[in-house]
């Protein structure tokens, strides 16, 4: 993947050992060096639709600039057919190039290229995330209590211990509480699916520390006591509807072998018979079944018929 040089943009490094998540596991704020998104570059052919996936109505608006390419920060993809069935999935995407007029340029064609697609038509989404508590590849909470409505659950993380936990869970309330907007962050699970969470509170009572989460709508019925991570959407998932067109089939047919020009003529040369037309053909003198069925043929047939028939 080719990148410019003049921007910081470092891929999601998976820095734990084992399961046990360090220091350096948490995320590190960089404000040098990151790419200010404001451009977007697709191909003319290729619809983008950018959607928001937490909106709140009657909430006055503000455009905020946002940065990609910090410590943390990664893309999403997720392909999906025309039917809105979920094809394949790219973790960690790549593949994408960084201009110098700070405009993210991607080829959906060439993504849908590198997964065997050829032909139809199909549904892009890109996710912009950033890792948050933990800057980790893996799901490192795991869900063990869900509420009767399905938007409070609790949760535990396997992969740090309480005091770990504990500070890099204050330090995201307190970036949180900081903000002069509703600084929204989502759980991204194993599986793929993303949903918004409007509230996060760490549980000290019991012997494992519990994190506690309230969604903003009902969590799908798919999701029971699933992985996940905390992330922040940089920007609305992007939307991009390609159309491959239709593939031709190649058609089973037998091919006649070309002319044999190493022939030697001198050996091989054949002596051709004299000319004759239909009648010649047809005019000898050997007797055999085709010209005794020919003199059949041509004789007058004579009926006998009965005598009562005869005289109708």
């Amino acid at each position: 993947m080719a990148r410019s040089k003049k921007y910081n943009i470092t891929k999601t490094s998976q820095a734990h050992a084992g399961n046990a998540l360090t220091k350096s596991s948490l995320p590190q704020s960089t404000k040098s060096d990151v790419l200010d998104i404001r451009t977007l570059n697709f191909p003319e052919d290729v619809m983008y639709i950018q959607k928001d996936s937490l909106h709140i109505k009657n909430i006055p608006s503000k455009t905020i600039n946002r940065n990609f390419g910090g410590e943390g920060d990664y893309i999403e993809v997720y392909i999906k057919d025309e039917s809105n069935n979920l094809i394949s999935r790219i973790e960690n995407f790549e593949n994408y190039e960084i201009t110098e007029s700070n405009t993210l340029s991607i080829d959906p064609n060439l993504i849908l290229q590198d997964q065997g697609h050829t032909s139809g038509k199909f549904n892009i989404t890109l996710h912009l995330l950033r890792n948050k508590i933990f800057n980790t590849t893996t799901y490192p909470f795991k869900i063990t209590e869900i509420s009767p409505k399905r938007r409070e659950i609790k949760s535990i993380s396997t992969a740090a211990e309480n005091n770990l936990l504990s500070r890099s869970v204050s330090q995201f309330i307190a970036e949180i509480d900081s903000s002069a907007y509703f600084k929204e962050f989502s759980l991204l699970f194993s599986d793929g699916s993303l949903i918004p969470a409007i509230n996060i509170r760490l549980n000290k009572s019991s012997e494992k520390y519990e994190l506690i989460l309230k969604t903003f709508n009902a969590l799908p019925f798919n999701i029971d006591l699933s992985d996940f991570k905390i992330v922040e959407e940089i920007v609305d998932p992007i939307s991009l509807e390609v159309d491959l067109g239709f593939s031709f089939e190649d058609e089973d047919i037998i091919e006649l072998r070309g002319p044999n020009f190493e022939i030697n003529t001198r050996q091989e040369s054949s002596i051709p018979s004299e000319f004759k037309n239909y009648d010649s053909l047809l005019n000898y003198n050997f007797t055999s079944s085709y010209q005794y069925l020919l003199n059949n043929l041509e004789r007058t047939l004579v009926l006998a018929l009965p005598a009562d028939l005869a005289c109708l």
